[in-house]
């Protein structure tokens, strides 16, 4: 059984007094700001401060991590787990179903945390003033409520801890029936040989979602789509080829390979490089000799990106 009012007074040197005074203001203490989605519209973004950063790292990483596993069909946000680990999967497949969360963070709410913590053994329910101070560390105050932010470096971790029984489900589901199911944060994908099967699996992951016990979230019916061989297959970025091959894609390749172009002619601002390592960092990991080639025939551009790498 873990105690973390006592982990984090030994940890920072502080009372308990002193620690419950910090805690009680930190649901306010987040930045609150939007970034423009890719499809048109607005993220909203919630940073904590950077005290209340470095407590929610050293709790997760030193005290509560060890005690909550993560399914291995959940493929973002973990060590040595790429984007492309979500498609390769999918690869082999024909027909393609991608589904989508509403809201996925902020449907996660700090009584769902708590109703984890105890369901896991990790606290028992007599230890109310733990699950308050957790609560209050890893949730924001918003609209009336403590929900998990977009933007908190423990948001991830409690995310994918939490959904581990509705990863489970889906996964022994998928063995039984015959599709694959990886989640990458809120972006469902499930793939199979058999064309029919796939139909069914919207109203069964509904179904799924409403019989858990925690946590109350919905999915984004206008971003359920089917595919196969005769239409475009994409996984979270990844395009999938009727070879069976992860690609970037032929547009997104043509992009990129005209951004490095003209960084021979310094056309790039400071902010469009960045952007650009972005690209090539991802595409180094989705088709890495599509790098390889763009090294050979434009080596000081490339040289110029990989050193931030």
């Amino acid at each position: 059984m873990i105690h973390p009012t006592k982990f984090l007074c030994q940890r920072f040197g502080c009372t308990e007094t002193q620690l419950l005074i910090y805690t009680s203001t930190c649901p306010r203490r987040y930045k609150k700001y939007k970034i423009p989605k890719r499809n048109g519209g607005f993220r909203k973004i919630a940073q904590p401060s950077k005290n209340l950063k470095v407590i929610q790292r050293v709790l997760l990483k030193e005290l509560l991590q060890k005690n909550m596993p993560i399914h291995e069909c959940a493929k973002a946000y973990r060590s040595n787990v790429s984007i492309l680990d979500n498609a390769k999967p999918h690869l082999k497949n024909e027909y393609l179903l991608k589904m989508d969360f509403s809201n996925f963070f902020p449907s996660i709410k700090a009584d769902d945390f708590s109703k984890y913590l105890i369901s896991n053994n990790i606290l028992t329910p007599d230890l109310s003033k733990e699950l308050t101070l957790l609560s209050r560390i890893f949730f924001m105050w918003e609209s009336g409520q403590l929900v998990l932010s977009i933007g908190a470096p423990s948001s991830p971790l409690i995310s994918n801890a939490i959904m581990y029984a509705f990863d489970k489900k889906l996964s022994l589901l998928g063995k039984e029936k015959g599709f694959e199911y990886t989640r990458y944060s809120d972006d469902l994908t499930f793939s199979t040989n058999n064309k029919n099967l796939l139909f069914d699996v919207p109203d069964v992951v509904s179904q799924i979602l409403k019989d858990l016990s925690y946590p109350t979230i919905k999915v984004n019916p206008e971003k359920t789509i089917f595919s196969s061989k005769k239409h475009n297959r994409h996984v979270t970025g990844v395009t999938i080829t009727n070879n069976g091959e992860a690609s970037l894609g032929r547009t997104r390749k043509r992009e990129i390979r005209s951004r490095v172009y003209l960084l021979a002619n310094n056309k790039t601002s400071d902010a469009e490089l960045e952007k650009l390592r972005g690209h090539v960092s991802f595409a180094n990991v989705v088709e890495p000799d599509f790098i390889e080639r763009l090294k050979v025939k434009y080596p000081v551009q490339m040289e110029l990106l990989f050193r931030k790498f």
